[in-house]
C-alpha cells in the first residue's frame, strides 16, 4: 500500500471516531466514563499517534530526498571548506616560519579516522531501499512519465527487445550471504570491510553479533581477521542488540577485567575506576572495592595467597603449560607449532609467553610436528591432497587384458601407475558445495598444480596385492590393507607420517587463507563441533574448520 493511500485510511478511521465520540449522551457523572467510551478515546488517541508517525515519516523522507539531491553540491561544498582549512593552515606555519616557530609542510599525510560508511553510495541506497520504500517497492522500478514530458505514453510503441530488457531491469537486486548461503534482497544484505568485501544477511550477522556477546573467540565480530565496525552495519542491526553491543564493547575489549568481587553485583569495573598506585577500584553499581591484583575485597599490603591459583600455577609449571600476559589465561599446547592465538586475542610464544615474532625461540618442536602429522594422517582414512595424493592412473589397455597389477610409488616417481581393463575413471577432486557456491571462490582457492608434490618410499612390488576394484583411487587405508604384513604396513604409514612432517616443518606458519572442500562426516578443530555432511580444510597447514570458524574465529 503507498503512502498516500495509508493516509487516506487513518485520515477516515480518525473522523469516523471522533464523529462516534461526539454522539456520546454523557448521562453519567462528569469525569467518569464508559468502558464503550474509554475504549473510543484509547483508539482515537492509537489513531492520532499512527497519523502524527506517517506525517513524521514524510517529512524525514523530503529531507532525505533533498540531502540526496543536492549531494554532489554537498559534497563539493564540503571540500572547498577542507581545502580553505588546510590553506589556511599552511599560511599560519608560513608566518610562524618568518618567527621561528615549527611550520606545516603541506605535504605531509593528513590525519585521517576510519572512512565514515555514509559516504559509500551501496549504503545510501540500502538505507533508502529500507527507511524510504513502501511496500510495493520491493522492485527496482524504472522511472515513470510526468505531466511534464513532452511525450504520450498511451501513443509510444515498443518492440519486443525493448520490452524484455526493461523486465530485466524491473528485477530486484540480491545479495549472496556467505554465512547461510541464502540469496536475499540487497537492501538485507550487509557487506562488511574485510579484503575479499564478503556479504551477511541480516539474520547472520545479527547471530555474530549475539554470540560475540558471550563467547570471546568470536569478539570482536571480524571476517577473514577484520573486524567489521559497528556503524558499518548498525542499520542490518535490531536497534537492542545495537546498543547493547555498544554498552558491552568497552568491557569485552579489556584484556584484564577486574570485576566486582560481591557475587550478588559482580559487575564489571572501568580502568577510569581503578586507581594505579593503591590498585583499588571502586565499583559503579554498589560502591564496593575491589583489589585489581587478585580481585578480591580490597586490602592493605601485600596480595593474600591464593590457595587454589597457587596450586593451578603448580600444574602449570608442572606439565609445561603457559600464561597469556594480557588476559592472564593458562593455555596447553599438545601439537603443532609455539604460535598461540588467545582468546583475547594476544599472539605470543608458547616457549617464553613474549609477543610472537619478538623473541629468538625455535618456532615449532619437532615433537609437537610429529604428533600434528600423525593426527593428519590417521584422521581420515580417505585423504584427498596434494600431501599424499592417491594413485595416479596409467592410459587404459586393450580389453584383452583382463589382469590388473599396481605397484606403489617408487622413490623416483611420483606417481603409482595402474594396468586395467576397460576404461578408468578420472581421479576425483573435491566436490562442489550444491549450496554454497562461495566454496569456490577463486581468490580463496588454488590449483593443486601450485602444491608441491611430496614423494614417499614404497615397499617392493611383490608385497602388494593386486587391485581388482578401480571405481575409486587407491587411498591410505587401502593401501595399508593391500600390505601382506603388519611390518609392511608400519612401515608406509611411518613414511607418510615423515612426508607430512617435513610438509609441516617447512609451512606450519600459515595464515589460513587458502581452503578445500572436503565431503563426509568430519569434525571441526576450532570449536569441535562435528559436521555430517562436509568440512573446510586448510590448503597448507590441513587444519579442519567449519564455516563460522574459518570466517569468523581464525
Amino acid at each position: 500500500m503507498d503512502l498516500l493511500s495509508l493516509e487516506f485510511i487513518i485520515q477516515l478511521q480518525l473522523e469516523d471516531s471522533q464523529e462516534m465520540a461526539g454522539q456520546s449522551k454523557g448521562k453519567q457523572r462528569e469525569g467518569t466514563f464508559t468502558d464503550a467510551e474509554l475504549a473510543l478515546r484509547l483508539y482515537i488517541e492509537d489513531v492520532e499517534h499512527t497519523s502524527t508517525i506517517l506525517k513524521d515519516r514524510k517529512m524525514a523522507q523530503s529531507f532525505a530526498k533533498s540531502v540526496m539531491d543536492d549531494s554532489d553540491l554537498i559534497e563539493q561544498m564540503l571540500k572547498e571548506e577542507q581545502q580553505a582549512a588546510t590553506d589556511r593552515e599552511f599560511a599560519a606555519s608560513l608566518r610562524n616560519e618568518s618567527c621561528g616557530t615549527a611550520s606545516f609542510s603541506r605535504s605531509d599525510p593528513p590525519t585521517t579516522a576510519i572512512k565514515d560508511p555514509w559516504q559509500d553510495n551501496e549504503i545510501l541506497e540500502k538505507a533508502a531501499a529500507i527507511y524510504m520504500r513502501t511496500a510495493d517497492m520491493n522492485y527496482v522500478a524504472t522511472p515513470a512519465l510526468t505531466a511534464d514530458d513532452d511525450s504520450d505514453a498511451e501513443t509510444i510503441a515498443e518492440s519486443s527487445a525493448w520490452a524484455a530488457s526493461r523486465q530485466h531491469k524491473d528485477k530486484p537486486k540480491t545479495g549472496h550471504c556467505v554465512a547461510c548461503g541464502d540469496d536475499k534482497d540487497f537492501f538485507d544484505i550487509a557487506r562488511v570491510p574485510c579484503k575479499n568485501k564478503h556479504e551477511y544477511c541480516r539474520e547472520c550477522l545479527a547471530e555474530l553479533f549475539r554470540l560475540s556477546l558471550t563467547d570471546e573467540s568470536l569478539f570482536p565480530p571480524r571476517c577473514d581477521g577484520a573486524e567489521i565496525p559497528l556503524n558499518y552495519v548498525r542499520i542490518f542491526l535490531p536497534p537492542d542488540l545495537a546498543k547493547d553491543f555498544e554498552a558491552k564493547y568497552p568491557e569485552l575489549s579489556t584484556a584484564d577485567r577486574v570485576y566486582c568481587h560481591d557475587p550478588n553485583c559482580a559487575a564489571w569495573i572501568p580502568k577510569s575506576l581503578i586507581n594505579d598506585d593503591t590498585n583499588i577500584s571502586t565499583c559503579p553499581k554498589c560502591d564496593k572495592t575491589t583489589c585489581a591484583m587478585c580481585k578480591a575485597p580490597s586490602h592493605s599490603g601485600d596480595c593474600p595467597e591464593d590457595e587454589a591459583l597457587q596450586q593451578l600455577i603448580s600444574i602449570a609449571n608442572a606439565e609445561e603449560w603457559q600464561r597469556c600476559s594480557e588476559c592472564k589465561r593458562f593455555v596447553e599446547l599438545n601439537t603443532g607449532c609455539n604460535h598461540i592465538s588467545c582468546r583475547c586475542g594476544f599472539q605470543f610464544c608458547y616457549v617464553c609467553g613474549a609477543r610472537w615474532r619478538t623473541c629468538d625461540c625455535p618456532q615449532a618442536h619437532e615433537a609437537r610436528l610429529y604428533a600434528r602429522a600423525r593426527q593428519i594422517v590417521d584422521r581420515d582414512p580417505t585423504p584427498n591432497r596434494r600431501l599424499y595424493q592417491p594413485a595416479r592412473v596409467a592410459h587404459a589397455q586393450p580389453n584383452t587384458r583382463h589382469t590388473s597389477t599396481t605397484s606403489l610409488p617408487s622413490n623416483d616417481t611420483a606417481h603409482t601407475e595402474v594396468q586395467t581393463t576397460g576404461t578408468v575413471p578420472a581421479r576425483p577432486g573435491p566436490a562442489p558445495s550444491p549450496n554454497n557456491p562461495e566454496v569456490e571462490e577463486p581468490h580463496e582457492h588454488t590449483s593443486d598444480a601450485e602444491q608441491p608434490e611430496l614423494t614417499h618410499p614404497s615397499p617392493p612390488n611383490s608385497l602388494v596385492t593386486p587391485i581388482q576394484d578401480l571405481e575409486s583411487p587407491p587411498t591410505l587405508s587401502r593401501l595399508l590393507h593391500r600390505l601382506r604384513t603388519p611390518l609392511q604396513q608400519h612401515g608406509l604409514r611411518t613414511s607418510l607420517i615423515e612426508e607430512v612432517f617435513q610438509h609441516l616443518q617447512a609451512h606450519h606458519d600459515c595464515d589460513h587463507d587458502r581452503w578445500r572442500w572436503v565431503k563426509g562426516r568430519h569434525q571441526c578443530e576450532e570449536c569441535l563441533f562435528t559436521l555430517p555432511q562436509y568440512i573446510f580444510e586448510c590448503r597448507q597447514c590441513h587444519l579442519r574448520a567449519c564455516n563460522r570458524c574459518r570466517r569468523n574465529r581464525l
